[in-house]
């Protein structure tokens, strides 16, 4: 061999060298590539713990970094539900993302093979191994997969699974090494939100409950509650659709409220094949969740549908024992494991809609006879004006008569058709004073009437309550006299103008003194007291307001007036029948005529009394005078 061959030789050994050593170089930097995106992930996912206390979130991370670290198509999480009796996928990317929340086959998946036995799962041929694995997706060929188990408190409960690597490799323990350590942090994370979840859980319940109780306790209108239920419990619990159907006899009316996710149409636009089961819950008062409809007896479910129901939960709404509707969600296209925290949260809101459904009937009912009522109360009211009106008329009708029959008495009385006998005097003086009470009492009538009717007008101007007082009492003198009363005045130094009609002030103020010197026994004591003051006066109906008024109030030390009688005193042609007050003469209208005058100003009148002691009898006077729009009478 020469010199040149033997170089020849030594260099092409050197470079087979240098090649090996760069090849595993190469794959020692991929390792710790692997590594360092493996711990990079862990931290991420340590990162979102502290922030994210959605399940689902995190272990969508943890799908994301396992396809990642060995570039497959598809990386997943499926863990046990909360009973431990159905495989449900909680995280999956690529082709796997729109099954997230569905039920695993336990038997033909290689996380249902990790869960049943608790060991990490290679395969790379999975047409020849006599278990026939197939993946999650019934749509994707499972052409390799790794999974292990994911370990909590020693138990497994679930798998973290890797299909379908894109290169052609193949998957070796030193795939499922770089795997576990994900799969060992992501069990102590699931441990770690587990009470975060179940706190969460809690909150979330407790939020949609007061939601709906809020909605049910704010509104009469059932179907604003219905609607805000249904879309409430239909975005909770993460359904294709929840809807409410109520009862009319043994069957269901079309649903009453219904909300439905994006991804499918309004059940109302095709019929419903779970009806049967609807009936049964509610003539069996009883909750049925049904994970995966097909090959359900009586049901014809096939799957083919995208937008067809696969799972099924219904709740009856039971109002006092009877079955009054149902609450019903539908899982479309894929089958779903309902968790029993999902069905008590769903029970719980059923017996709201159950309050919900009792207040609006008795509001319709309520609403129905108030209908009723309005009805009668305008007929009523029509009533009383024509009663009015015929009053308002008799009495213009009977104060013609009245007046010639006044004013002839009065012209024999002064002579102007000749001299009379003591006797045919004293007959015309009856006549006459007899013609004037009836025409009092006509007039009266004539005014209350006046008000009913809506058309007696006030005449208001600046009116002095205190030259008023003196004015009516004055007139008043004697009958004071004749009965011997002494009557004292205090008003004050306060000054006591209101706007008012000061020609009806004056007959309110005749009325309570008249009163009160009539009901008075002979040498009895009579006060006037007024002044001004603040104080809270109606305005409308309903409403008060405080404003500056003036008040009066006539004290007397007569017969008194009995507790019980108290209220009948402003009514019309009303008196108190005690013996000592039927000696005088009296129509009933001088205090209901001052109750409407009154409350025509804006102000109130009102008694105190105590039989044998005596009575006092008060009015209030708005300064200003009524407030203006406000309900007159």
């Amino acid at each position: 061999m020469t010199a040149s061959a033997t170089v020849i030789v030594v260099l092409a050994a050197a470079l087979i060298v240098v090649a090996t050593l760069w090849a595993r170089a190469a794959s020692a930097r991929a390792r710790l590539e692997r590594a360092a995106s493996s711990l990079d992930a862990l931290n991420q996912i340590s990162r979102v713990l502290l922030t994210e206390r959605n399940r689902r979130g995190v272990l969508g991370l943890v799908a994301e970094a396992a396809a990642r670290f060995l570039e497959a198509d598809m990386g997943h999480v499926a863990l046990l539900d909360s009973e431990g009796k159905h495989l449900v996928l909680e995280a999956g990317t690529g082709p796997l993302a729109p099954l997230v929340g569905s039920a695993i086959s336990p038997d033909a998946t290689t996380s249902g093979w990790v869960v049943a036995h608790g060991q990490p799962l290679v395969v790379n041929d999975p047409a020849g191994d006599a278990r026939r694995f197939r993946s999650p997706h019934e749509r994707v060929t499972l052409r390799r997969a790794v999974a292990l188990p994911l370990i909590v408190r020693g138990r497994c409960v679930g798998a973290l699974g890797v299909d379908n690597p894109r290169d052609q490799r193949i998957l070796t323990d030193a795939d499922t090494d770089l795997l576990r350590n994900l799969a060992d942090h992501t069990g102590l994370v699931l441990e770690s939100i587990r009470a975060v979840g179940e706190l969460a859980d809690r909150e979330r319940r407790a939020e949609l409950l007061n939601a709906v109780n809020s909605r049910v306790r704010q509104s009469l209108d059932l179907q604003t509650t219905l609607d805000a239920a249904v879309r409430e419990l239909g975005s909770a619990l993460g359904a294709s659709r929840c809807f409410v159907r109520l009862r009319r006899g043994n069957e269901l009316l079309p649903p009453a409220s219904e909300w439905h996710g994006p991804e499918v149409a309004s059940g109302g636009s095709r019929p419903d094949f779970t009806l049967p089961i609807l009936l049964t819950a509610m003539r069996e008062r009883r909750t049925i969740d049904l994970p995966d409809a097909r090959g359900e007896p009586g049901l014809a479910v096939t799957g083919a549908d995208a937008e067809q129901p696969l799972a099924l939960l219904v709740t009856p709404i039971v109002l006092r024992t009877e079955a009054i509707g149902v609450v019903a969600f539908h899982q479309a296209g894929m089958a779903r494991p309902w968790r029993q925290e999902e069905i008590g949260l769903v029970q719980e809101v059923a017996s709201e809609l159950a309050v919900a459904v009792s207040n609006a009937r008795l509001y319709r009912s309520t609403e129905e006879t108030s209908r009723e009522l309005a009805v009668k109360i305008g007929e009523l009211e029509r009533a009383n004006r024509m009663k009015a009106q015929f009053l308002a008329n008799m009495s213009h009708e009977l104060r013609t008569p009245l007046n010639s029959v006044i004013g002839f008495s009065e012209m024999l009385l002064i002579g102007a058709l000749g001299q009379l006998s003591d006797p045919q005097r004293d007959a015309l003086e009856t006549v006459a004073r007899n013609g004037r009470h009836l025409l009092g009492l006509v007039n009266d009538v004539l005014d209350l009437s006046k008000v009913d009717a809506g058309r007696m007008d006030l005449h208001l101007m600046q009116t002095d309550l205190r030259s008023l007082i003196g004015d009516v009492i004055t007139g008043m003198e004697s009958l004071i006299q004749t009965k011997g009363h002494d009557v004292t005045v205090e008003l004050g130094d306060a000054p006591l103008l209101v706007n008012a009609d000061e020609m009806r002030v004056r007959q309110v103020l005749f009325n309570l003194l008249s009163n009160a010197v009539k009901f008075t026994p002979a040498n009895g004591q009579v006060t006037v007291h007024a002044g001004q003051r603040r104080t809270t006066l109606p305005v409308g109906t309903g409403r008060r307001i405080e404003r500056e008024a003036v008040w009066v109030s006539v004290t007397d030390s007569g017969i008194g007036i009995a507790k019980e009688d108290l209220p009948r005193l402003f009514t019309e042609f009303s008196q108190v029948d005690a013996s000592f007050s039927r000696r005088f003469e009296g129509t009933g209208l001088g205090l209901a005529q001052s109750k409407r005058v009154v409350e025509m100003h804006g102000g109130t009148i009102g008694v105190e009394s105590t039989p044998g002691r005596g009575s006092t009898f008060w009015i209030e006077l708005p300064i200003e005078g009524p407030q203006p729009g406000a309900a007159l009478g």
